[in-house]
């Protein structure tokens, strides 16, 4: 491995969100306060600011985010009032949203401009809302894909610019775990007491006599950091004797409790206990009264006859959902909490230094696909494998090669059912065939090609060696059908290389895009565990196969990006 110059050693070490290692990154973000005080006694309970790290971060505060990269970007990228960024002030206590209408003729929304921008801004003083900036500033892809890594779950970003004297929002709780980063200027904030403990949902503009007083009154300047849990009321404004303030609000943890994960994982309790022909109080009828005596009017005291069959079935349900506790799989609705994150996730950043502010503004736009009509559709822009993570990496693994996975915080591992199953996607039938190692460039370039468009859930077969096909014996029609594989039999590697950035914390049709994945006989699972746990590199002998099912694992791995040869 070269060394790395001096300058380049240094400008490496000033970006403190560009570490290799998640936990480096929140350590960096949070000033080297200790991670285990902060979640045991700060985490969901009380604001924290940290301001002691300002040295180390300031040398690299412009390259997450300034004036100029909202510049650059307004000019390089198409950036529309209200879909990417919100304009707005409060005026005695008023917010006054100042986004130009959509257009009349089109009704699609206005272009914003960086002469419109910068209008508003300097002219009406209005504060800009620049949402999702990840999506255009690979420092902010970076920071929020490494916090996505580290705590294993979706990470938006705001940016917040605000004229000296002004103030944009009236005050407001979010639903959301909130990490503060002042680049620019001066912010003085006002943080309230809960209206509602962890909310669930954003609330509406906040009135004075709703909130009470201040339970912090303080202004952080470039470098600090300040954190509040969700549901804390707050309100800031930019101090007069600064030009304008710069902030981005890092998001976490949106819909992302114990709650969202028993959404996930009663309907099926419920089913499997439906189904055991030995939970027979599930499948006992309901009393013959409950339409008349049981509902809604006796429950408001409206229907004053008997309630003798409301209480029966409530003591019923209750005695019932004590049962349902044996049936509860966790793990199952942790594989779909977590392939849901993987599907919607940001995909690994390009690998090596980042780029720098001049790198970005030489950098070409991105490009745009084409309707059928062939007019430019500026919701589908095409990024797909924009980091290269999906190439293969290195040399093609060989049988005394030592294997390392990549990626590692971008993969989930399922055992089951494809996770991906109830998408409506079309199967590529695509197989290797038994003797994977043989794969030649172009073999390789018809995988990717594959990615590309979107087929990703790939039977990727091992050899009948493995077991992959049901009675396999090297008949070309049974190895090409999958509807003959035990869905139970099989282990699943997702992974969200072909992830677009630009579809990052936005809905539409394209969350619904298939996750990747490689499709693996069971018996290929203690491998695949091996990987998944040792860091360093792996001799393939010690991955416990056959000396050719292992070089035929790590041929496929390789060539999709899971892997690395040594």
């Amino acid at each position: 491995m070269s060394k790395k110059s001096k300058s380049s050693q240094s400008g490496e070490a000033s970006s403190w969100w560009a570490q290799a290692e998640p936990e480096g990154v929140f350590s960096s973000l949070i000033g080297g306060y200790d991670v285990n005080d902060f979640f045991t006694k700060t985490w969901e309970r009380e604001p924290l600011i940290f301001p002691g790290s300002k040295a180390q971060r300031q040398g690299s505060l412009t390259q997450l985010f300034s004036r100029e990269c909202l510049d650059r970007i307004l000019k390089k990228d198409r950036i529309d009032f209200g879909l990417h960024l919100n304009t707005c002030r409060l005026v005695d206590g008023q917010r006054e949203n100042l986004n130009p209408n959509e257009n009349p003729e089109s009704g699609e929304p206005i272009r914003a401009t960086s002469k419109r921008v910068w209008k508003l801004f300097d002219g009406e003083r209005a504060t800009l809302q620049f949402h999702q900036p990840q999506q255009f500033q690979e420092s902010l892809w970076r920071l929020c894909s490494a916090l996505e890594s580290y705590f294993g779950c979706l990470v938006g970003s705001n940016i917040y610019m605000t004229p000296g004297g002004a103030q944009g929002l009236a005050p407001h709780h979010d639903d959301v775990e909130v990490f503060i980063i002042q680049l620019e200027g001066k912010k003085h904030w006002r943080l309230y007491s809960p209206v509602e403990v962890l909310a669930r949902t954003c609330s509406d503009d906040l009135d004075a006599s709703e909130i009470g007083e201040p339970t912090h009154d303080i202004v952080l300047e470039a470098g600090d950091v300040m954190y509040f849990p969700r549901g804390t009321v707050h309100q800031a404004d930019t101090p007069a004797d600064v030009p304008h303030s710069t902030h981005i609000t890092i998001s976490t943890f949106q819909n992302w409790t114990y709650g969202d994960l028993l959404r996930m994982a009663l309907p099926d309790a419920l089913e499997s206990a439906l189904r055991d022909s030995s939970a027979v109080a599930f499948r006992q009828g309901l009393p013959r009264s409950v339409m008349s005596s049981a509902g809604s009017a006796h429950a408001h005291n409206v229907d004053q006859r008997s309630d003798s069959s409301l209480e029966h079935v409530t003591g019923k349900l209750s005695s019932l959902v004590q049962l349902l506790t044996k049936y509860l799989q966790p793990s199952a609705a942790v594989d779909e909490l977590n392939v849901d994150f993987l599907r919607s996730r940001l995909p690994p950043p390009p690998a090596g230094s980042p780029a720098s502010q001049e790198q970005e503004q030489d950098a070409p736009a991105a490009k745009r696909k084409k309707t059928k009509a062939g007019k430019e559709d500026r919701d589908v822009v095409d990024l797909t494998n924009e980091s290269g993570a999906g190439d293969p990496v290195g040399p093609k693994p060989s049988a005394s090669s030592k294997v390392c996975l990549l990626h590692r915080n971008h993969v989930h591992v399922s055992i089951g059912a494809d996770l991906n199953a109830g998408d409506d996607v079309d199967d590529p039938d695509f197989e290797f065939g038994s003797d994977d190692s043989d794969l030649d460039d172009a073999e390789i370039a018809d995988i990717n090609d594959e990615d590309d468009e979107g087929n990703d859930d790939s039977a990727v077969g091992l050899g009948a060696g493995l077991g992959f096909l049901v009675g396999g014996d090297g008949d070309d029609e049974e190895d090409g059908d999958d509807d003959d594989i035990d869905p139970a039999a099989a282990c699943f590697i997702h992974y969200d290389f072909d992830n677009n950035r630009r579809f990052h914390m936005t809905s539409g049709a394209h969350n619904n895009i298939p996750l990747s994945s490689v499709k693996l006989p069971l018996t290929a699972a203690p491998a695949v565990g091996k990987l998944l746990a040792q860091l360093t590199p792996l001799a393939l002998s010690d991955l416990g196969l056959g000396g050719e099912d292992a070089l035929d694992l790590a041929t496929k791995l390789w060539a999709v990006g899971l892997l690395s040869a040594h």
